[in-house]
């Protein structure tokens, strides 16, 4: 009996210890941050962490909101849309990667990366919108690229 105390309190205390290492290694934030993709200039970073995947919100002042996904549970929303709905679809290697583009008739642009589990997806009010997209996305890459500290922002909230 004392011996599964002393076995339970040994283990009990080693678990606290690796909480406390593993809050100081999140506190300390180590890793740099890092984009999914080669961020166009004035572009800001919204970094969030699920469970068991990354989203980012790539996104400018008063411009393009480019919502990205990627991870565990990646379903490829392309292949829910109905074909009356879509405008025009494109299929591409790009580095060695299969990406299926879709835009429908609301003018939503979907990029997914079906063997990465990755996906964006952004609504296109403009022909610059559309460029800026398709110019950062083709840049994705699973090695994703460090950003400055400066590029790493909140997306403002809407005014109520």
């Amino acid at each position: 009996m004392i011996q599964t105390r002393l076995i339970i309190s040994l283990l009990f205390s080693l678990l606290c210890a690796i909480q406390v290492s593993s809050q100081e290694n999140r506190n300390a934030n180590s890793i740099p941050p890092r984009s999914p993709v080669v961020l166009l200039q004035g572009y800001k970073l919204d970094v969030g962490k699920a469970i068991d995947s990354e989203w980012r919100v790539i996104w400018k002042a008063g411009g393009l909101r480019l919502d990205f996904g990627q991870g565990g549970y990646f379903e490829d929303e392309t292949k829910r849309i109905k074909k009356a709905d879509i405008l025009w679809t494109q299929e591409q290697t790009i580095d060695k990667q299969r990406v299926r583009f879709v835009y429908t008739k609301s003018h939503e642009l979907m990029a997914t990366f079906p063997t990465l589990n990755a996906r964006f997806k952004a609504h296109i009010h403009n022909q610059q919108e559309l460029a800026d997209m398709l110019l950062m996305v083709v840049t994705f890459n699973n090695d994703w690229y460090p950003v400055d500290a400066a590029s790493i922002a909140p997306l403002p909230q809407k005014s109520k």
